[in-house]
């Protein structure tokens, strides 16, 4: 447990920002991914419901 008693420097908060930075990009984006998804699908079934509405016109 040396490295606890180190002092910080710069590098090591420059390395945990990074770090931060890359987890809450890796977040946004996986949820992101996901709410397209769903448009995607919502998207798709609405194209659907306006072909069988065309059908019976």
């Amino acid at each position: 447990m040396d490295f606890l008693r180190q002092p910080v420097r710069p590098f090591h908060i420059v390395v945990l920002l990074v770090m931060l930075v890359a987890v809450v990009a890796g977040i946004w984006a996986w949820r992101h991914r996901a709410l397209q998804q769903q448009a995607e699908q919502a998207q798709q079934e609405v194209l659907q419901q306006m072909q069988r509405e065309g059908t019976r016109y």
